[in-house]
């Protein structure tokens, strides 16, 4: 695979961090900045390392952050896997690293991750946020659902814990990248306006994204994981991934 040039990744990050200050500053709805553009990778640890690459000085700077996979896919666990072993390469070893009941992850899936603690994200959250806010000078990482990382959605776990510690994380947020129209049924969380869940803006962020990326796939390359990440927020990231 052929990686982004350096000049590339500088002027990216200085356009993402502009981006973010007019967001922040006009106070205007999310906006989807792009960090990876659609591109092909050959395996999970070239995505890792794609993050890393244009994250590289912003890595550095963070001890805390959200990792957040759609349920049943391992291919999503794998890449995180490959990102905390290159986040800690970098900053060395996280001290606290949760992983959310509710992923229902196997020994083998944990131990993946190092020696975690489980906690239920959703259910027992403030007991999550009262560990962190303690632990705040600490590198902390918590695996959880991609609905309850995201930033897309308002009143999850991270926003909650947020709004208790002051302590905000960087967030990585994956979702399954559904390249042609026919896989949009594969999507966990579908974009649907009368969704009861609350999950409708995640569904619809992907479905929306890979709806504006159609025009540029290059069909001979889906033998590849085509993928993409954009920034959503001030420290906010959204993977898609096929």
């Amino acid at each position: 695979m052929k990686y982004l040039n350096v000049k590339f990744y500088i002027g990216a990050v200085f356009l993402a961090g502009v981006s973010v200050l007019v967001y922040l500053g006009s106070g205007r709805s999310v906006q989807f900045i792009p960090q990876i553009p659609l591109n092909y990778f050959k395996n999970n640890q070239e995505v890792a390392d794609s993050v890393q690459n244009v994250l590289q000085q912003r890595l550095t700077q963070e001890k805390y952050f959200w990792f957040g996979v759609e349920p049943g896919l391992d291919q999503q666990l794998d890449i995180f896997r490959a990102l905390k072993h290159n986040i800690e390469k970098q900053n060395g070893l996280f001290d606290m690293i949760y992983i959310d009941q509710e992923l229902q992850l196997t020994e083998t899936q944990k131990n993946a991750f190092g020696n975690p603690v489980n906690r239920w994200v959703k259910e027992d959250w403030g007991s999550l946020a009262k560990e962190i806010k303690q632990n705040h000078d600490k590198k902390i990482l918590v695996l959880t659902a991609a609905i309850y990382s995201t930033n897309l959605l308002k009143y999850n776990p991270v926003y909650k814990i947020n709004e208790v510690t002051g302590y905000k994380p960087t967030t990585f947020s994956m979702g399954f990248f559904p390249v042609i129209k026919e896989e949009e049924k594969k999507s966990v969380f579908p974009c649907q306006t009368e969704n009861k869940e609350g999950t409708a803006e995640w569904g619809c962020a992907i479905a929306n994204k890979a709806r504006s990326q159609r025009r540029k796939l290059d069909v001979s390359k889906l033998s590849l994981s085509p993928g993409l990440m954009d920034l959503t927020g001030e420290k906010d990231y959204m993977i898609l991934i096929r």
